[in-house]
């Protein structure tokens, strides 16, 4: 555990160093609502500063404070002072926490600083965040064969750490030109990331062309799926509830066909027996479910047509 000094100031914003402030996702909207904050609530938190002789004031931690304070017109901020070096404050943002918690990618800048620009060994950045070397080392290798354009995206909050490491950073292991381009178009023009994800599981499966047409136009496929969800939408809208009454009794019943497919493979003889009371009380506990659905299908039923007979009695004898 390190221990530093602390001092609690006011500070002067244009007297503090802001190059750490790429370490930490920062998104246009986040700065609107945390000067919203201030101006309702003032600065409830203090921003976190290193003291360096040979640097000056480091900003560590705070950087959407003292962003939301300029916009709002200050020259100060509230300020703690840990009197420590660099290292030993990033150090510390690791194990004690800040403004908001870290994401895997911000972790991984702050230790790619850590190793790569002020010299700490993996063992010894484990060792002063009581980590294993493993989790240092796999922080680090999420920057890897990564664009810049990625870094600088994610920094503005364009692109999620799920799509960097599930979509991005596989790419720009089997083709890094693929990568920055995917990654420029989608720095440019952000989409979801189930259409992301749809993107990049038929990039998977296309052969060479497909897959060079889709990453040098890949507006045109981002524009089909959303004509394609239009069309469902629209579908469904036609439908109605109606619709959907009857499409998804019919998924229930191939379920069950597949269900009946799989009575021979999954009981048999000499079976674990605690085994086969679970199978058997899933097996119970959709039955249930289902026995219920269909009583409150002859509730409602019922309820209607006694409602109807009532309403045309009535109607007769006046």
């Amino acid at each position: 555990m390190e221990h530093i000094n602390k001092k609690c100031n006011k500070l002067e914003i244009n007297q503090l160093c802001l190059s750490l402030e790429k370490l930490r996702k920062h998104p246009s909207s986040a700065y609107l609502k945390m000067a919203e904050s201030i101006t309702l609530y003032s600065q409830r938190v203090p921003v976190i500063v290193a003291f360096e002789k040979k640097q000056g004031l480091i900003v560590v931690d705070g950087y959407l404070r003292i962003r939301a304070l300029q916009k709002l017109g200050s020259d100060l901020c509230d300020g703690k002072i840990w009197e420590c070096d660099i290292a030993t404050a990033l150090l510390l943002r690791l194990t004690r926490g800040g403004e908001k918690h870290l994401e895997a990618i911000e972790e991984a800048n702050i230790l790619d600083v850590l190793h790569n620009e002020l010299g700490l060994s993996q063992n010894e950045i484990a060792r002063r965040v009581a980590r294993d070397v493993s989790w240092v080392s796999r922080r680090l290798s999420l920057l890897k064969n990564l664009p810049s354009i990625v870094r600088e995206s994610h920094y503005k909050g364009r692109l999620s750490t799920w799509i960097i490491t599930r979509v991005i950073q596989p790419l720009a292991r089997a083709n890094e030109e693929h990568a920055n381009q995917l990654a420029i178009h989608l720095d440019q023009h952000p989409q979801s990331t189930r259409d992301i994800q749809l993107f990049f599981k038929h990039y998977e499966t296309s052969n060479k062309e497909i897959r060079n047409r889709m990453i040098t136009e890949p507006t045109l496929f981002f524009e089909s799926i959303k004509i394609k969800n239009q069309l469902q939408d629209a579908k469904q809208l036609n439908m109605g509830p109606e619709g959907k009454w009857k499409k998804n009794l019919e998924i229930i019943k191939n379920i069950v066909k597949g269900l009946n497919r799989l009575i021979t493979t999954i009981f048999y003889l000499n079976q674990d027996d605690k085994e086969k009371k679970q199978l058997l009380r899933n097996f119970k506990e959709a039955q249930e479910t289902f026995i219920e659905f269909e009583h409150l299908v002859e509730k409602h039923i019922h309820a209607i047509t006694t409602n109807s007979s009532d309403h045309t009695g009535n109607a007769r004898s006046g």
